[in-house]
């Protein structure tokens, strides 16, 4: 059976693994977003904890979003090449 993959799910599940991996580098080593906050905004320093744990659980909701979405394309293009199939077999 031959999948026919619209151009959407790549421009999800590629950002969305992307995402992923950096969410698993945030989560075991926060230093490098602080690193970034404070080449934006020195006044952030108090607030850096906090602000890398939002980081992190925005990382985690853009993963999991963008890879439900790729799950939902990769479904929806099975269900469309087996009703495809069905048809030319009747």
């Amino acid at each position: 059976m031959k999948h026919r993959l619209r151009k959407r799910f790549w421009f999800e599940i590629i950002p969305g693994i992307i995402a992923g991996i950096l969410f698993v580098v945030a989560l075991l080593n926060r230093e490098y977003i602080g690193l970034i906050i404070l080449l934006f905004n020195s006044d952030l320093i108090l607030e850096m904890d906090t602000l890398a744990w939002v980081v992190v659980g925005a990382l985690l909701l853009v993963t999991l979003l963008l890879l439900g979405l790729a799950a939902y394309e990769w479904r929806r293009s099975r269900v469309t090449v087996t009703k495809t199939d069905q048809q030319r077999s009747e």
